[in-house]
């Protein structure tokens, strides 16, 4: 599960869960103190220009793993220069 903030907190983003193996694609919109469950698929955000969005993952049920799996059609990304650096 994953609790959404935004800032603003008027603001939004957008999450897209989806999962080829599967046969779904979705795209949702997250606005500030939004819960969203992604049991399984990848499950990507971003947030509209000029907001910004954070979110708290938390796991339930008997079989708990913290596995993280990467879309290789979007792996690169995790190679990408951070374009603000903090």
């Amino acid at each position: 599960m994953y609790y959404f903030r935004v800032n603003p907190g008027e603001g939004f983003g957008l999450c897209r869960h989806y999962s080829p193996e599967r046969g779904y694609d979705q795209t949702y919109t997250i606005q500030d103190s939004t819960i969203f469950m992604a049991p399984h698929g990848y499950h990507t955000t971003c947030s509209a220009p000029g907001y910004t969005n954070y979110f708290l993952w938390m796991l339930a049920g008997n079989g708990r793993t913290q596995a993280v799996a990467l879309d290789p059609a979007i792996a690169w990304v995790q190679k990408a220069v951070p374009l603000i650096k903090g």
